[in-house]
């Protein structure tokens, strides 16, 4: 017997699982730990200063602004 780990995609998989389960040709054991859930934002933390978060920031309104005034909505 092996014991392998899945990471399901896709609720498809996880019947025709199931249905392998049914058919005793495998055993499902559910997880007690849930997959970790990575906050894109948390692995960026940090990699630049205040002052250069602040000038980026005011740089992209001023983009944004000058988008606005080009494009105006409709």
């Amino acid at each position: 017997m092996e014991t392998i780990t899945v990471e399901i995609k896709n609720s498809k998989a996880l019947k025709l699982l199931k249905d392998l389960e049914n058919l005793d040709m495998i055993r499902i054991h559910q997880s007690a730990q849930k997959p970790e859930i990575k906050d894109k934002a948390s692995k960026y933390r940090g990699s630049i200063s205040a002052e250069s978060a602040d000038r980026l920031l005011k740089h992209v309104k001023k983009m944004r602004n000058e988008w606005e005034d080009r494009f105006p909505a409709k």
